[in-house]
């Protein structure tokens, strides 16, 4: 699945339910079982097997709890493989061993596999056919070599457009207009067509079918109308891009980390006495000026999020904090009552996994005015809705979405409304 917080049972050990997934599925007993859960969980590079098989989810990482996941699917060594994106929360390095592995069990299983993915670069590298979806529908059908270098459809070649490079160093990044329509609507047309760039009035009241080109399969009306030539993709207009903008006032540090250490205590025994600490963060420091970006990057449970929780001041109460952190030469880490509050309002956090940082019992809406109405006591109930107005619009979503809740959306839309409420205040 594509939420693996959602997906382990939070009151089982991960070993316990790896083993139970064995159980089901072969013929697998007891500590031989076990033993099978350990491999696998060594395998998709879980580090120290044998001490993790014990934990709980919520004692691992995002990367971590996925990795359980696809031990758990693996290990029963299935014939076909539904992968609902399956290396979203991994880091790099055990995304390529974890496809690598998925292609050696293909190899010497003949497993097919369905990867269901936004990210095209792993498209590139595991896949033999694309099926391009747009609102529920197929739009492109074509061999991936094809699709790459020769994508038919006016939405493949905007995708792949979007795709950033250094060739588009200092500019912006081609965007496609609007967002996906509800479903729930009656199409008369192509339902690509509010955002194409190659949009012409048949497209407004016509259903366009799947149309050959050459190998591929496109549902466009460009191609029954014999309007679309093959050309692949065009690069973003040079002319366009600008050089990149220096930054004023570079030399002084927006937030300044010195030394920062997290050290979360070991309990032991019945009355769980601290027996030892955890050292989570050792050591870092950092500065980022206004305007700048640093990218803080490691494999995941090294420790990247646990920083980011310190500096918000969200682990006080869970472990011990060592070191400074100064926004705008204040140390956020001294800070009490209104005047952590205060700081709050300048320092936002946007959390890995968006289904389990929403309220599943709230509307959208009280989502994020929950936080307008803590942190920015100026502004009234009209302000507040415009403001939310104007934030579904710069994230991407319909108004409509404000009176939903957090279930009926995708992890991406999810995410975006994460987004929404962090620059909200």
């Amino acid at each position: 699945f594509q939420e693996p917080s959602t997906s382990l049972n939070p009151v089982m050990r991960v070993g316990d339910q790896i083993v139970e997934a064995i159980e089901s599925h072969t013929e697998l007993r007891g500590e031989a079982a076990r033993a099978k859960a350990i491999e696998w969980m060594g395998k998709v590079g879980i580090p120290e097997p044998e001490r993790r098989i014990d934990e709980y989810p919520f004692r691992l990482s995002g990367g971590q709890k996925q990795r359980v996941m696809i031990a758990m699917t693996l290990a029963c060594e299935p014939d076909f493989l539904i992968a609902d994106e399956p290396t979203t929360a991994l880091d790099v390095t055990i995304q390529a061993q974890i496809l690598d592995l998925l292609k050696q069990l293909q190899k010497e299983q003949g497993m097919g596999m369905l990867l269901i993915t936004h990210d095209l670069a792993v498209v590139s590298g595991m896949a033999q056919q694309v099926a391009l979806m747009y609102a529920g529908q197929i739009v492109e059908v074509a061999s991936a070599a094809d699709f790459f270098s020769t994508p038919r459809h006016p939405y493949a070649r905007l995708l792949l457009r979007a795709l950033p490079d250094t060739s588009k160093r200092g500019g912006a990044l081609a965007a496609i207009g609007g967002t996906v329509p509800p479903l729930w609507q009656e199409f008369t047309g192509c339902r690509f067509a509010p955002r194409c760039d190659r949009v012409f009035d048949a497209c407004h009241h016509t259903l366009p079918q799947i149309e050959q080109a050459g190998a591929t399969g496109v549902r466009c009306l460009l191609y029954r109308e014999g309007l679309d030539s093959s050309a692949s993709v065009v690069p973003v207009d040079s002319a366009a891009r600008a050089d990149a903008r220096r930054v004023e006032g570079q030399e002084t540090a927006l937030l300044e980390v010195r030394d920062l250490s997290v050290r979360f205590p070991i309990r032991k025994g019945l009355l769980q006495r601290t027996a030892g600490a955890f050292v989570a963060v050792d050591g870092v420091s950092f500065a980022i000026p206004a305007g700048r970006t640093l990218a803080l990057v490691g494999e995941s449970g090294c420790g990247k999020t646990t920083t980011g929780k310190a500096i918000v001041q969200l682990l006080r109460h869970q472990a011990v904090i060592g070191g400074q952190a100064l926004f705008q030469g204040q140390d956020l880490f001294t800070l009490e009552g209104d005047a952590l509050r205060d700081a709050r309002r300048s320092v936002q956090i946007v959390f890995q996994d968006p289904f389990a940082s929403l309220d599943p019992r709230m509307r959208v809406f009280d989502i994020l005015e929950e936080g307008l109405i803590a942190l920015r006591t100026d502004m009234d109930a009209s302000a507040r809705r415009d403001r939310l107005h104007t934030l579904v619009d710069q994230v991407g979503l319909r108004r409509d979405a404000l009176q939903r809740y957090p279930h009926e959306f995708s992890g991406g839309q999810r995410q975006r409304i994460a987004v929404a409420r962090a620059l909200a205040v």
